[in-house]
């Protein structure tokens, strides 16, 4: 059996439930869904090899799949989620930070930030002065077509940069979060 909880770019506690609990966490699954009746090794086991999914090899993949089902009977709940999580990062890697590699990551923060400095360059968010010139030109000459629509094009703008800054910010904590994690003499399969 691989050992995927060594191939994960976090730092896990030495107690196998405290481990469970946090990689629980990482990938979204309440801690409530975790069994309590069960081996905590195969847990962790589970929870990791869905963490590294996207970058195994086929068996590998078999091995984690024969995990996750081998709770299907007792623990219904707990093995649903862990199916989607792994359906979630097949169809849409990045609705997933923690299956991005270093470099994805590092990626999707250079975007934002180059799509941030282009807005700092038009100055701040160009749909903010839209707002503010699509209100005042409905205020100053009544709600014609073009100024309302002026007006929704310039709050999209806005919603956009909001939504670039936030998912930008969303990556570089995902990126920290492994930065102060990983020991120097570990080697994580996704770094």
């Amino acid at each position: 059996m691989t050992n995927f909880i060594e191939m994960i770019p976090y730092e896990t506690p030495e107690r196998m439930s405290e481990a469970a609990f946090k990689l629980a966490n990482i990938i979204g699954i309440s801690k409530a869904l975790i069994p309590r009746d069960t081996d905590y090794n195969r847990v962790v086991a589970s929870l990791a090899g869905i963490i590294l999914y996207r970058h195994l090899d086929g068996s590998r993949r078999r091995e984690v799949m024969e995990m996750v089902h081998s709770f299907s009977t007792s623990h219904r709940a707990f093995c649903g989620q862990m199916e989607g999580k792994i359906a979630n990062i097949l169809v849409q890697a990045r609705w997933e930070k923690w299956s991005l590699t270093n470099r994805e990551l590092e990626e999707i923060v250079e975007a934002h930030r180059k799509f941030g400095r282009l807005s700092s360059v038009v100055g701040a968010n160009p749909g903010a002065y839209g707002v503010g010139a699509a209100t005042w030109s409905i205020i100053k000459h009544g709600a014609s077509t073009g100024g309302i629509v002026g007006f929704a094009v310039s709050v999209i703008l806005v919603g956009v940069g909001e939504a670039s800054y936030q998912q930008g910010e969303s990556a570089s904590a995902e990126l920290q979060s492994r930065h102060k994690a990983i020991p120097a003499n570990r080697n994580s399969l996704i770094n």
